[in-house]
């Protein structure tokens, strides 16, 4: 959620049709609308033992559903008209290369982060993890006279690989000890990877986590009558800052024994 504000806060997108060099647009994102924004989680491991949560926790016959709705987005913005056929959409804070196939403008940026580290005992033991962060924003737009409309889609991801020796000798728990990297939460617990004991199916622990979260909302273009010489950067400013509309729901309840 915090990302979703963040990224809109400074989310002033240059956008233009096919007129001059650098037309500026008055651009309105309608937040309010589409799905929201909303995340999906995937994890996997090849973890032997029973882990905790894989039950019917979402079962009940309570349903709360909760709905934060913000206040829509508007920014000055502007396009800039290469030579090559592309544009790119300037904002000042961002910017986005797009290309037109079929009349339809496509603007889209992918930044992307990833650390990696391994670690090797000349004896038995080997342990290496990746981790991936990505924040795409892209602009679709259609353009008729000195209007046009499209979609805002922001994206976030986050992804890791965790691998480790499932088992290790004597030789190297001197140097790093009898507990490994890699632990996992079960019914029973926390339960860590131990150089002894076997945790895993095959030679390797492995834990694959994945996230996505984005929203798509709808947004309108308008051309207005300030050229290219106005002081963009001052029109950059002017800006109502808004967020994605949210949705939450959780199932509970059924007389189920919480623990306390």
């Amino acid at each position: 959620m915090k990302r979703a504000i963040l990224l809109f806060s400074s989310l002033a997108i240059a956008l233009s049709g096919c007129g001059r060099k650098s037309d500026i647009w008055l651009i309105e994102v309608d937040t309010t609308k589409g799905d929201g924004y909303s995340c999906a989680y995937e994890y996997n491991t090849n973890f032997s033992g029973s882990l905790a949560g894989n039950g019917n926790e979402g079962d009940g016959p309570v349903t709360e559903t909760t709905e934060r709705i913000g206040s829509k987005i508007l920014f000055y913005a502007k396009l800039v008209d290469l030579s090559s056929g592309q544009s790119t959409l300037n904002s000042g804070s961002l910017l986005l290369p797009g290309e037109n196939k079929d009349g339809k403008w496509t603007f889209a940026w992918t930044e992307e982060q990833s650390d990696s580290r391994t670690l090797q005992h000349e004896a038995d033991y080997e342990y290496a993890s990746t981790t991936t962060e990505t924040n795409t924003t892209t602009v679709t737009l259609e353009f008729s006279g000195r209007s046009a409309k499209g979609t805002m889609k922001v994206e976030s991801g986050a992804s890791s690989e965790l691998s480790e020796s499932d088992t290790w000798g004597e030789e190297a728990s001197q140097d790093l000890g009898t507990s490994g990297y890699l632990d996992w939460y079960t019914t029973d617990g926390w339960e860590y990877n131990g150089r002894e004991t076997s945790e895993c199916e095959g030679d390797d622990c492995s834990i694959k986590t994945a996230s996505v979260c984005g929203a798509t909302a709808p947004l309108t273009a308008t051309l207005t009558d300030l050229s290219k010489s106005e002081d963009f950067a001052s029109l950059v400013s002017l800006q109502q800052v808004g967020s994605f509309k949210t949705t939450n729901s959780e199932t509970w309840g059924g007389g189920w024994d919480s623990g306390w």
